[in-house]
């Protein structure tokens, strides 16, 4: 494929990196941007492809931890009902106690004599 020249502008701190990139890789400048530009091209085809979400987190561990979640959540929800049943059996039962201690307190001390203790009657 025939080159074209081009010619573009760009801040001298992106000059001089690309200068040291291009010559730790062993390529010329040209080819360096080349490259890049062919990977930026190619960069949207292959996160396309590539079974992830938006984040970058695969797609079969996204779909696994939001499973774990929904499992989690109904759990949750199973414990809360529990929980609320356990404290209406505790309010029930302190109901019936208060209502056993005010009857007791109720009823009238009766003293028994010495002989009816002593003979039982």
């Amino acid at each position: 494929m025939p080159a074209v020249k081009k010619t573009f502008r760009i801040d001298e701190k992106i000059a001089s990196e690309l200068e040291k990139q291009s010559k730790e890789q062993g390529v010329t400048q040209t080819e360096f941007v080349e490259q890049a530009i062919q990977s930026a091209i190619q960069e949207p085809y292959r996160s396309h492809t590539q079974k992830s979400t938006e984040n970058g987190i695969p797609k079969e561990v996204y779909e696994d931890l939001r499973r774990q979640l929904e499992i989690k959540d109904k759990q949750i929800s199973d414990l809360s009902s529990a929980l609320v049943a356990a404290q209406q059996s505790v309010a029930g039962a302190q109901a019936l106690h208060g209502a056993d201690v005010a009857a007791a307190l109720a009823a009238p001390a009766q003293k028994k004599g010495f002989l009816h203790r002593l003979l039982g009657k």
